[in-house]
């Protein structure tokens, strides 16, 4: 999955009880963009509108109240939307990230994993940090 064939990528990773994962998915972002992709982050996909989350009560861990069911649900629909699938380190320990990516291969999509080096740069340049060589 090389930047000459740009692809619309969903980015996989983990997020409950990781500090920073905003920061994991930005730095995941730039690189991914930066490789000539359009990346898609699941932190920048909205869940059902109006807190109706069909799944029972909400659960005040997570974004707007929503559940984990629900926003999994809702990034289920856009990963099938994708080309194929970039991972973040970290991703066979989270729940959402292993649906995510079983998901992606039972569909056929490819499934790319970054390390990472592959983003640390990116981190770093958003933190305001320069980088270390």
């Amino acid at each position: 999955m090389s930047a000459a064939t740009p692809m619309v990528l969903y980015v996989s990773g983990p997020i409950t009880g990781v500090p920073n994962n905003q920061l994991n998915f930005d730095a995941a972002v730039v690189c991914l963009t930066k490789r000539g992709h359009k990346p898609v982050s699941p932190k920048d996909i909205p869940a059902c509108a109006d807190l109706s989350c069909e799944d029972g009560p909400h659960n005040p861990r997570y974004p707007n109240g929503h559940t984990w069911n629900c926003l999994l649900r809702h990034d289920l629909v856009v990963l099938l939307q994708c080309d194929g699938v970039a991972t973040l380190p970290g991703w066979q320990q989270s729940r959402g990230a292993v649906l995510e990516v079983t998901t992606a291969l039972s569909v056929g999509l490819p499934i790319q994993h970054l390390t990472t080096q592959d983003f640390a740069h990116y981190r770093q340049e958003i933190q305001g940090v320069a980088p270390q060589y």
